[in-house]
Order: C-alpha cells, then structure tokens, then sequence
C-alpha cells in the first residue's frame, strides 16, 4: 500500500523585486522542494536577468551574494517542474509561488493553506503562515528571515493534520470562507 506522503511535496519560494514602482514586480530568487516525509529535495539560489531593486532581506534573507553566481532561473525552474511532476503540491500561497516560477500545475493538484484556511484567524482575511503554524502545530517560525524549507516543512505538516477533512471538502480549498482575496492578514 502507497504512503501518501509519496505523492505529496511541500513548495515554497523567496522572491526579490525589480522594480522601484507599483505594482510590485517579483522574481524568484529561491526555491525549495520537501518531500512529504520532510526530506528537503531542493533548497537552491537562482540568478535574475533583471535588475533587482529590493532583495528583500529582513524577509527573505536573500542578499545579493546569494543570487550573484548562481544558476540561471531556468535551471532551477526546471528542477523544480521535475520535482513536482504528478504530485500534489503543498504550499502557503502557492499562486505566487507557481507564478514566480513560471509553471502551470493542475489545480486539483494544489494543496494551499492560505486558501484552505481563509477565515479560520480574521474573516476574509488569508492568515499568516506564522499564524497557522502557531495555530495549528504550536510552532513558532519566521521570526526574522523566512526559510523556505521551514516554511515548506511547516505548510506540510498543517495540511497532514487537517488532510482527512480538507480531502472531503470539494476544491479542497475555503474551509472558512469560498472568498478569493488576495489580501493576507499580517497582523498578529
């Protein structure tokens, strides 16, 4: 019989900006893949062909050193894709990862705890990854620069706690509340 961690992985990415106006416009910058047994898959740099403008640091962590000789975007794009392929992909927040990294994933194929748990901390508010964590598994994480394998890590573990009960609710997405905003609640 299959363990169903085999067909899951957890996502998660870093992105600096390159632009100085608005909107905002992101790239990645890193990228990581755990398996669903919390082995970290990928946990790579990649480099930008655009300027950037903001690494982001107190953030993401990413300094420029990070990104100045690493592999192109593609290289890391397509090791990732690889990872993926025909696995249910695990995340917080997945629509900016996957557009960041420029891949199409089939949407019954996504497992997204900002979707899943809209509501659940705020109304109409997206929580928090920190929040969830705290909510749910009694961590305590992104207390300074986010880590994609912890955060990746973490998104996995809530959606393995709620995985019966998110299973059997149709879209496995809007636990709470079937509102799509895009507006996350950050404040604690």
């Amino acid at each position: 019989m299959e363990d169903f961690r085999d067909t899951i992985v957890g996502l998660d990415c870093e992105m600096v900006g390159v632009n100085n106006g608005w909107p905002k416009v992101s790239v990645l910058a890193r990228a990581c893949v755990v398996s669903g047994h919390g082995e970290v898959l990928i946990d790579e740099y990649c480099s930008s062909n655009q300027k950037v403008t903001d690494y982001r640091t107190a953030i993401s962590g990413i300094e420029e050193k990070h990104m100045k000789n690493a592999q192109d975007f593609s290289a890391l794009q397509l090791k990732v894709k690889n990872a993926i392929a025909g696995k249910i992909v695990v995340g917080h927040g997945l629509t900016h990862d996957f557009e960041c990294l420029k891949i199409d994933h089939p949407e019954l194929m996504k497992r997204d705890t900002a979707r899943y748990f809209n509501g659940f901390l705020r109304t109409n508010k997206k929580p928090g990854l920190k929040a969830l964590a705290k909510n749910q598994l009694g961590q305590e994480i992104q207390n300074g620069a986010h880590s994609p394998s912890i955060d990746a890590k973490a998104a996995l573990a809530i959606y393995v706690k709620n995985r019966k009960e998110w299973e059997e609710k149709p879209m496995n997405y809007g636990r709470f509340y079937d509102y799509d905003y895009d507006d996350y609640d950050y404040d604690y």
